[in-house]
């Protein structure tokens, strides 16, 4: 029993401790923060005095009573700090009103001054070779002091979930939860059973059951974001697990098992490794894409609503009969532009949609690419001339070898990136040309630009969906960050292979396409 008490409480005090640093350090200016932070630092107090009070260095009665008003002392802060973190939480600045302030601050000193004498714990009787503490009259402002205020912790946790929604409708929930089945059954093992039944066989339990506080704490923090600290409640996880692995290597017997748990222990710290790199990259990812997606949904709903607009306005001029036949024919054209452009959006979407599922057809041919690129350029000249950009094509020497292709698809892959480089570019020119790989018997598409480049962030993540680079998004507003995705997902199934290069910001930029030949 006793090396299972104390690996109990080595685990509690490890995972209580941690989790107070991490949350304290996440934001130290925070008053929620400081407040869980001081409350893991009295519980890991409390944690060591009452192993020593059940496992006295002298064994005597005297010494004994001493540790166990100890304990009294330390619990005498445990109520007050959690009410004040249970009033203030979520709260970054920290209030209480004048009169409960007062009542605390009476009721913790009156509390914190007699524990450390006779007036909680009097004497102490040994029942069959177990310490039974006697109460004195003190004992109920300490029973006010600590079951009196986490009582009233857990009435101020119920009233704000009660009142809250989202998100902080659910960290309410799991602290309400966390301090209700943490300090009740704390109060009845250490408190109760001491006072009523006289018995203290379930003091050792006093330090452990706070864990399910800590438990419930880190599943919000991991599903919920709860202090915004993920990626430190898998490190706390990982390192527990590390620390039960290690102990347990070095109190081995023999050599054989010693071996074993040495392996175990390398492959556990492997895997934690992993697991923390993993648990980085997908939250950063999950970051991108929250953003990526507020910025979608934001310029998607302005993209979707201009043509709807534009549309309405012409159409109800003509309905009106104003203006005269040449204006209305212009209207009439206008009209048209802003629902292909409408067609396209949706289109997108669509596509999208039919890539997800694995839905996208796709009708394969010998495709002549110097054709399909000529006519490009034919198309976009206008556009590109009018921002004073130059649209070159580099037209190769010798004939390109035809490869097999969803003619469409590839044109919209090309004319897509073609295009972004004419609107991503303020100046300069846009250059085409193709080259045949002999060697690898591959063709690539090379179209540089001298726009405003990207960062290598902008790289890493220019082909993923909703992305948009941070300096053209400024430059061009019109993007949705759909076109390269879907670019991407075409070549691939192409069997090619698509990406950019960039020197950095206002550098230009060149992207690759390179394709298979029959």
């Amino acid at each position: 029993m006793g090396n299972f008490e104390i690996w109990l409480d080595i685990v509690s005090f490890i995972a209580i401790g941690y989790l107070g640093i991490l949350v304290y350090t996440k934001n130290t200016k925070n008053w929620t923060n400081r407040l869980f932070g001081l409350l893991a630092l009295v519980l890991n107090i409390y944690i060591i005095i009452n192993y020593i009070s059940l496992h006295p260095p002298i064994q005597t009665g005297l010494s004994q009573l001493f540790w166990i008003r100890a304990v009294m002392f330390i619990s005498s802060f445990i109520g007050p700090i959690l009410f004040v973190l249970s009033y203030n939480f979520p709260n970054a600045k920290i209030y209480l009103p004048k009169k409960i302030l007062i009542s605390l601050i009476t009721i913790a000193s009156a509390s914190i001054i007699s524990s450390i004498t006779p007036l909680v714990f009097k004497s102490l009787e040994f029942r069959d070779g177990e310490p039974v503490p006697q109460p004195g009259i003190g004992i109920f402002i300490f029973i006010l002091d600590f079951l009196g205020l986490v009582i009233a912790s857990i009435v101020v946790l119920f009233l704000k979930y009660k009142n809250a929604s989202g998100t902080e409708k659910i960290r309410h929930l799991y602290l309400l939860i966390g301090v209700s089945v943490s300090f009740i059954f704390m109060a009845i093992f250490t408190l109760l059973l001491v006072l009523v039944f006289k018995t203290s066989t379930g003091v050792f339990a006093g330090p452990i059951i706070p864990l399910v506080l800590v438990g419930l704490m880190f599943y919000a923090i991991t599903k919920h974001n709860l202090f915004n600290i993920r990626i430190l409640a898998t490190e706390l996880f990982t390192l527990l697990i590390w620390i039960i692995f290690s102990v347990n290597t070095f109190t081995s017997k023999g050599f054989n098992e010693y071996l074993f748990n040495i392996l175990l222990l390398i492959l556990l710290i492997l895997f934690g490794l992993f697991l923390i790199r993993g648990t980085v990259r997908e939250i950063k990812e999950l970051e991108r894409l929250s953003a990526a997606k507020s910025e979608f949904v934001s310029i998607a709903s302005h993209q979707l609503r201009t043509p709807l607009t534009a549309i309405k306005g012409f159409l109800s001029l003509i309905k009106e009969g104003t203006g005269n036949q040449d204006e209305r024919r212009d209207w009439l054209d206008k009209a048209y532009q802003s629902n292909e452009r409408l067609i396209r959006l949706v289109n997108d979407l669509l596509n999208i949609s039919r890539i997800e599922r694995g839905k996208l057809n796709y009708d394969f041919k010998p495709t002549n690419l110097e054709k399909l690129i000529e006519d490009l350029v034919s198309e976009l000249s206008i556009p590109a001339k009018k921002k004073n950009i130059k649209l070159k094509w580099d037209a190769p020497s010798e004939p390109i070898p035809p490869i097999t292709a969803d003619v469409e698809k590839l044109r919209q892959v090309v004319l897509n990136i073609v295009d972004n480089s004419i609107n991503y570019t303020q100046q300069g020119t846009v250059t085409i040309r193709i080259v045949y790989l002999s060697h690898l018997n591959r063709i690539q598409i090379i179209i540089k630009d001298t726009g405003v480049g990207m960062t290598k962030e902008d790289l890493n993540n220019l082909f993923n969906v909703f992305s948009r680079g941070k300096n053209v998004s400024k430059t061009h507003v019109e993007g949705l960050g759909l076109g390269l995705y879907l670019a991407g997902k075409i070549v691939q199934a192409h069997q090619g292979k698509i990406w950019a290069t960039s020197e950095g910001y206002n550098k230009g930029s060149t992207f690759y396409i390179e394709l298979p030949v029959e």
